[in-house]
């Protein structure tokens, strides 16, 4: 009687679902303190775009960012300020200013792990431009902090104004072969990304 007890009870436990609790939603307040920023991609008619720097979040809506930024080549500082909102789903906006005469930046974000790291994108038109920030987990670095083994990953765009008499000049040098000018020849031509005028808004 006591096996098929013991059975019985075995067979109860392996039907009845294990509850779970459900996920807490997302709020601002998952986003505190400092994160590191990499953003890249590129801006329609003006070229490649990159930045790294440091953005800060209070928990309750507003956030500043200290970046070096690459346009087409060309470096920058850029400091900025802005709003956040966090739907429950874990998904929001950001919104940054940099400048009186800057456009306002606009981007969507999902947060993952907590809020320990976020994923944007800017929805500006004419902008191709994502990133990624994780959180900082100590501010008190120091070049001791960096120890030990690091993979390395690098990306690059370059602005040439002629990717064809580029590779021939490179090419000239090694005598290529009638083929090989005649397959340099059939390239295309890359035409200029040529930075903005004085003053235009690039975002």
């Amino acid at each position: 009687m006591r096996f098929y007890t013991i059975l019985a009870g075995a067979l109860f436990c392996s039907i009845v679902p294990v509850l779970k609790a459900a996920p807490e939603p997302c709020s601002a307040a998952d986003l505190t303190g400092a994160y590191g920023l990499l953003q890249s991609g590129a801006i329609l008619s003006v070229g490649p775009f990159s930045s790294i720097g440091v953005a800060t979040f209070d928990g309750a809506g507003h956030w500043t960012l200290a970046e070096t930024v690459s346009v087409n080549g060309d470096f920058s500082p850029s400091v900025g300020s802005g709003d956040y909102t966090v739907k429950p789903d874990c998904t929001g906006s950001l919104m940054l200013r940099t400048g009186v005469s800057a456009p306002v930046r606009n981007m969507s974000m999902i947060l993952l792990n907590y809020g320990n790291e976020i994923h944007t994108i800017v929805t500006n038109a004419g902008n191709i431009t994502t990133a990624v920030l994780k959180s900082i987990r100590s501010r008190q670095c120091s070049n001791a902090t960096l120890k030990g083994d690091y993979s390395y990953v690098q990306k690059a765009a370059s602005p040439l104004s002629n990717s064809r008499a580029a590779t021939e000049r490179s090419l000239r040098t090694r005598s290529p072969s009638s083929s090989a000018r005649e397959r340099i020849r059939s390239m295309p031509i890359v035409r200029d990304l040529r930075p903005p005028a004085a003053g235009a808004a690039i975002w």
